[in-house]
């Protein structure tokens, strides 16, 4: 995921719709022309009057610079860094960035973040391991009570029970906060726009299935040997043969006579081989 700046255009005509403002009642309560509000929505504006900025942003309650794209940021910080509680350490990875802002805010703003909180706290600080320590070892007690007075075999139910109930500290937490991060970034991946069905969403059997269809088709389709072989070329490179240009599909041709592997026999695949004898006329 990359941190993204709307381009002002854009920035203003989600804050107007997250408002369910027409162009018309916004012109109305900002005293700024429709035709105006329009043009900034769109992009079609040579530059925009401060007076407009100011009153926009007044307006929708954020600052000049989130509206004029130079922030992501709604509202002006008005927290002290050493309110955060953060060492030199963390600032300057914060600062050094390489990696998504956008994501670590929406995880860190999810309702179930301070939860994941609490739950590292405990594994960090050795709480919960302490807890299962204790369960563990009165079970250990109560197996090692059973085999001195009663010997049983190690497949009775009883003792095997006891030590089967045994539980991982380390594991059993981490799984929990395995859960609880998945849980976030999950939410997180609902909330993001779906993807196209060019992008990773496709599954690699359907991509298999899709390839061998324009394979077949190409085969079955008209053209020579060489003609054959670019448009599969195009078929596993994902371009469209009919967005070539006649010219552009010569030069593509040209490129793949000289590769070592030319050969091929496509002009012999998927047809009937011509009949040794022909039939007699009756």
């Amino acid at each position: 995921m990359e941190d993204m700046i709307l381009t002002i255009a854009e920035r203003l005509k989600d804050l107007r719709k997250d408002r369910g403002l027409t162009l018309e009642a916004l012109a109305e309560v900002t005293n700024i022309s429709k035709s105006a509000l329009g043009t900034y929505e769109t992009g079609e504006f040579k530059d925009i009057s401060p007076f407009s900025i100011v009153k926009l942003a007044k307006f929708y309650g954020v600052t000049t610079d989130y509206l004029m794209g130079v922030s992501n940021l709604e509202k002006e910080v008005d927290v002290e860094i050493q309110e955060l509680h953060l060492t030199n350490e963390a600032l300057d990875v914060l600062k050094a960035g390489g990696f998504s802002g956008t994501l670590l805010s929406e995880i860190i703003s999810h309702r179930d973040f301070q939860r994941l909180m609490v739950d590292m706290e405990i594994f960090v600080d050795y709480i919960a391991s302490m807890q299962v320590d204790n369960l563990n070892y009165g079970l250990g007690a109560a197996r090692s009570i059973v085999q001195k007075q009663y010997h049983p075999d190690e497949n009775e139910l009883f003792y095997r029970t006891a030590e089967l109930g045994k539980i991982p500290a380390d594991e059993y937490v981490g799984s929990v906060l395995r859960d609880d991060l998945t849980s976030i970034l999950r939410d997180i991946r609902k909330a993001h726009p779906a993807k196209t069905k060019n992008n990773a969403d496709i599954s690699p059997v359907a991509v298999v299935d899709e390839f061998q269809k324009k394979v077949q088709s190409v085969i079955e389709g008209k053209g020579n040997p060489k003609e054959q072989a670019a448009k599969i070329c195009l078929a596993a490179w994902g371009v469209d043969y009919d967005n070539l240009t006649p010219e552009e599909f010569v030069v593509l041709i040209g490129i793949l006579e000289k590769s070592e592997f030319k050969e091929n026999s496509i002009s012999r695949r998927g047809r009937k081989q011509p009949s040794s004898q022909k039939k007699r006329k009756k």
